[in-house]
């Protein structure tokens, strides 16, 4: 009989003190050993592949003349494919291991991505879709579950952040790439081989995401489901209703923002990627100092009052754009909206990850992320057809069930915050 061999997790500086003395700012992202890193890599790798298809299937299925009511099928397909399988997935992950499911979920990711660089039917995109779809389904829960056993309460803020940190980079790093890649083709007269070319360069970063899955190692636990019901699940059904209202919202909204740019101003791919880049890259700063005020002021008050802030912005956006230099002043309130959203990401996964028992990580995971995701399918299907009426409308709408998820977080957790 074979026997794990236990992942060391490398426990440093716990509270930010080590005898009695203060540990730096940053050597509490320092010291979480190799196979962290590994998973960084992956995490980047998957960023770099998916941020890439993210962006530049909109505009790309937009190229080749497909509606935008299309497109929110496409996305509709990929999300409820996504949360259909997550949940078993998820469960099945923290019974029999994480390393299958992650292996697994890359390489049906690969093949969704693959399927997009030859000539593209309606049928095509649907399957590469549901591809996606189910490989993130399979691959998100055992991902983060895993490398929530990579290092210790205390300092799992820290590690998420450094994952959305790697998340962060590869995604400026795919959006500048693929913005300005169509556009070169364009001017040489073949604009859809510069959207295949970009695709197949998603392809391969999605390839070298599967190889690396194949040498993390399955880490030994200390505890495992005794049921097939989670112990937990009143709270986790806590973390999924706020996703439910955020994600319907969001899909209303996000999936569209590189059309929305391209209906509002006329912009190139090329300034539109930009835009989206530097999004990501003041977000990485963002990310860096926010464990520090979680520990301050607790995860609950920070992830509310920046969300609170994103939504308010997000509800002024529309009108924005038809005032003197409404691009420039759109584009300020859209990343500062952006930013303050999506920067909260690691703060939220890190405190759902510490108040849920270590059996139940990867169900809790799936559930948030099919909470989220099954409705942001649906928020996309919506949009599709939203934006097609107004291109104000999904902003009103999404900005409204942003502001009834706020304050439902903050109701079902303001009691379980985790200020030090």
């Amino acid at each position: 009989m074979l026997v794990q061999k236990k992942i060391a997790s490398y426990p440093l500086p716990e509270t930010g003190r080590r005898n009695n003395i203060p540990v730096s700012f940053l050597a509490r992202y320092r010291g979480f050993g190799r196979d962290a890193h590994r998973l960084l890599y992956i995490a980047l790798f998957g960023s770099i592949s998916g941020s890439i298809i993210w962006f530049i299937l909109v505009l790309y299925l937009s190229e080749l003349g497909f509606r935008p009511a299309f497109v929110g099928y496409v996305f509709f397909l990929q999300g409820m494919s996504q949360a259909l399988v997550a949940i078993p997935a998820g469960r099945l992950s923290d019974f029999y291991g994480r390393k299958k499911p992650i292996i697994i979920g890359s390489f049906l990711s690969f093949i969704g991505a693959l399927l997009l660089v030859f000539p593209l039917t309606a049928i095509m995109a649907f399957s590469a879709a549901i591809l996606m779809g189910t490989g993130m389904a399979i691959f998100s829960p055992a991902f983060s579950s895993i490398l929530a056993e990579r290092t210790s309460t205390s300092r799992r803020k820290y590690l998420y952040s450094l994952q959305s940190i790697s998340m962060m980079v590869g995604s400026a790093l795919a959006m500048l790439f693929a913005g300005s890649l169509p556009d070169i083709f364009r001017g040489m007269g073949d604009a859809i081989l510069g959207y295949r070319i970009v695709i197949g360069v998603s392809a391969f970063f999605m390839l070298i995401r599967a190889v690396l899955s194949l040498f993390v190692r399955e880490s030994e636990r200390e505890s495992r489901p005794e049921t097939s019901m989670p112990k937990s699940l009143r709270l986790i059904m806590k973390f999924a209703i706020p996703n439910v209202l955020i994600g319907l919202g969001a899909g209303m909204v996000v999936p569209f923002m590189p059309l929305q740019f391209q209906m509002r101003f006329g912009i190139s791919n090329t300034a539109i990627g930009s835009i989206f880049a530097l999004n990501q890259i003041i977000m990485i700063f963002v990310i860096l100092a926010l464990p520090h005020f979680a520990e301050k002021k607790g995860s609950v008050v920070v992830v509310t009052t920046l969300q609170g802030t994103a939504t308010i912005l997000m509800l002024l956006v529309p009108a924005t754009s038809y005032l003197a230099y409404g691009l420039f002043i759109f584009t300020i309130i859209y990343l500062l909206r952006a930013i303050l959203m999506n920067s909260t990401g690691a703060i939220l996964t890190s405190f759902r990850m510490n108040v849920i028992p270590e059996e139940d990580r990867a169900v809790a995971d799936a559930t948030a992320m099919v909470s989220w995701l099954g409705f942001n399918s649906i928020g996309s299907f919506i949009g599709g057809y939203l934006i097609q009426m107004s291109v104000d409308i999904p902003f009103y709408i999404g900005g409204s069930l942003y502001a009834a998820s706020v304050i439902s977080y903050y109701l079902f957790f303001r009691k379980m915050d985790d200020r030090s």
